[in-house]
């Protein structure tokens, strides 16, 4: 007699709990990790300051003193309230952000890897050990971490809205191709809940920093330059919503009483103030100071009345005005992908050198969807356009920039570990970013 058995496939027990966990054990060490932020960069304070300093004008009616940034001034009123002194302040509003950029960076991993646990595991791995993110770089601007947030939360609705618009091109032969077929018979829909989170992170980001908003262009033409008319209907959504927060903005500046002047005049003293250091005099590279920088800057865009604004200095000198964007533009680059230690120091020649000698990185490259592709190059662009490329070239204000890393370095990584010496050379990536992160806690605060 013969006795048949059915054979069913193992299921691991606990595989439907692995990414809560996998998630969970990513927030401890993301908590763990601002907590030694706090403790060795606690007395460097620096835009925190000036986010304290709002919340009190907020408090006594001076709204002036509000005018940047908004939103991280607000959430400071009740600790203000509440007595707390301005280092107690900054620490809780770093946390809270803190906070609030991991959930926004998950909701983005979800997006770029879903239901592929193994990518998003290496994901939040990346994010928790890039240097920038242990370094003063990240402590210092309370607004920027949220700004950051809100990117990775548009660049999720984004992704996810876009996708089958992305897969659609590439099973097209071509993206030109895929493009004009998509133009013609796909269309995205959007939810309700889709449109009030691309309005509720619009919010968020806007209010922090107005950079957002050169994303979310950024972000629009790439998608109607893909996709045409296909893509109509996304690019509205993000437009209107760029429009709308931006005119709350400037009504609140209204309704307080808030002088514009000053306003012009802060963002005048910016664009001078960053005036590349080759443009720089001699003495002023020796000693640079903002007052000299100004000065200095002056020499190429003056004479001009600073509380006019920036839009004087830029059309009396539209040249000038470009060369100073493009170097500017370079600048920032070689600041956040050259070899500063507290940035990404590294990642682009790793990136590099690993797609040009492993097939499987190449193979793994050519799957990421092209609205994936769409977000990294938006991101790009608000760290080489205007308003970051006439700010001065501070690596907090592109904290945004782990976007693309992230959604560029998984892929390699996973392909390279398809291969046993492959497998070996991810491991050390990884383990240098670690090292790297850990030197920034032994370093004095500010490097």
């Amino acid at each position: 007699m013969t006795v048949s058995v059915a054979v069913r496939p193992r299921v691991a027990p606990h595989a439907a709990a692995s990414l809560p966990t996998v998630y969970l054990i990513g927030l401890l060490g993301w908590l763990l990790t601002r907590l030694l932020v706090l403790v060795h960069q606690g007395a460097w304070p620096w835009m925190n300051a000036f986010v304290v300093a709002a919340a009190r004008g907020i408090i006594v009616g001076d709204w002036n003193d509000a005018v940047r940034p908004q939103l991280p001034a607000v959430l400071g009123v009740p600790l203000v309230l509440a007595g707390a002194t301005e280092q107690q302040t900054v620490a809780a509003l770093y946390v809270v952000a803190s906070l609030i950029q991991f959930g926004a960076f998950l909701v983005l991993v979800r997006a770029l890897f879903p239901a592929r646990s193994e990518a998003q595991a290496l994901a939040l791995l990346v994010f928790l050990l890039v240097p920038f993110n242990h370094s003063i770089h990240h402590y210092r601007d309370v607004p920027v971490v949220l700004a950051s947030s809100a990117v990775f939360l548009l660049a999720a609705e984004f992704v996810s809205a876009s996708r089958s618009l992305g897969s659609f091109s590439r099973s097209s032969g071509s993206a030109a191709a895929g493009a004009a077929v998509a133009s013609r018979s796909v269309s995205i829909t959007l939810t309700v809940r889709s449109v009030l989170a691309i309005f509720a992170a619009m919010w968020l980001g806007v209010w922090s920093r107005t950079e957002v908003l050169t994303f979310v262009g950024a972000l629009i033409v790439l998608a109607l330059l893909v996709w045409r008319t296909a893509a109509l209907k996304l690019a509205l959504t993000y437009a209107v919503a760029a429009i709308v927060v931006s005119a709350t903005l400037l009504l609140v500046f209204r309704l307080e009483g808030v002088d514009l002047s000053e306003a012009s005049l802060y963002q005048a003293h910016t664009f001078l103030d960053s005036t590349p250091d080759s443009w720089l005099t001699l003495d002023c590279r020796a000693n640079p100071t903002e007052n000299c920088r100004e000065a200095d800057g002056l020499l190429y865009f003056g004479p001009a009345d600073l509380h006019a604004g920036v839009l004087p200095l830029i059309i009396n000198h539209p040249v000038t005005t470009v060369a100073k964007t493009l170097r500017s533009a370079a600048d920032n680059l070689w600041i956040l992908f050259g070899p500063n230690l507290s940035t990404f120091p590294g990642v682009v020649p790793f990136l590099v050198l690993a797609v040009a000698l492993a097939s499987s990185a190449r193979a793994a490259l050519k799957l990421v969807p092209l609205p994936v592709w769409l977000v990294c190059i938006a991101v790009l662009a608000e760290t080489v356009l205007p308003p970051l490329s006439w700010a001065p070239p501070h690596p907090q204000y592109h904290l945004q920039l782990v976007l693309p890393i992230v959604a560029v370095a998984v892929p390699i990584l996973l392909g390279l570990a398809r291969q046993p010496r492959g497998r070996l050379v991810a491991l050390a990536f990884l383990i240098g970013n670690a090292g790297l992160s850990a030197v920034r806690y032994t370093r004095y605060p500010g490097y």
